[in-house]
C-alpha cells in the first residue's frame, strides 16, 4: 500500500488494521498522529516493511506536522520488531522527484512474508541519499 497525505495516514493505518495481508508500505507524508492510541496489528506474525517519507519541518498541514508523525510511526514499527526506514527529502508538503524507482524497488524487495529485510545491512544502490536506516 503507498499514500500522500490523508492516504499516507491510511496507507500508515492500514499497515496496523489490515496486517494479515499486506506486504509492505510507502507512507509519503503520513504516519500515526496524537490522537491514534491502538497501533496493534491486526496479525502480529505478519511484519509489513515501511518506507516512510517526509518533507522535514516544513511538511505541515492544518494542524498535522508529518515530520513528527513519520517518526512516530516508523518508532512504533521498530517497537515491534517491525523493519521501517525513513526518507527525508526535506522538502515540504510534496512527493519528491525520482522517489518512485526506489519505492517500486522497496515493494519488490519486501514480497509478502519477507523476513528479514533484505535492507537490514543497508538500502541499496540508487535509493536517495536522504533516505537512511
Amino acid at each position: 500500500t503507498a499514500g500522500m497525505s490523508a492516504g499516507g495516514l491510511q496507507a500508515s493505518a492500514m499497515v496496523y488494521a489490515r496486517s494479515s495481508y499486506l506486504a509492505s508500505a510507502t507512507s509519503y507524508s503520513g504516519g500515526i498522529i496524537g490522537f491514534v492510541t491502538d497501533t496493534k496489528p491486526q496479525d502480529p506474525d505478519n511484519k509489513v516493511a515501511a518506507m516512510i517519507v517526509h518533507g522535514g519541518p516544513k511538511d505541515v498541514v492544518s494542524i498535522i506536522a508529518f515530520e513528527a508523525s513519520s517518526t512516530a510511526f516508523k518508532d512504533d514499527l521498530i517497537s515491534k520488531g517491525q523493519f521501517a526506514f525513513l526518507c527525508n527529502h526535506g522538502g515540504g508538503h510534496t512527493i519528491p522527484m525520482g522517489i518512485a524507482t526506489s519505492t517500486w524497488r522497496f515493494f519488490q524487495d519486501h514480497p509478502y512474508g519477507t523476513r528479514p529485510s533484505p535492507y537490514e545491512g543497508g538500502l541499496p544502490a540508487g535509493f536517495p541519499a536522504y533516505c537512511k536506516l
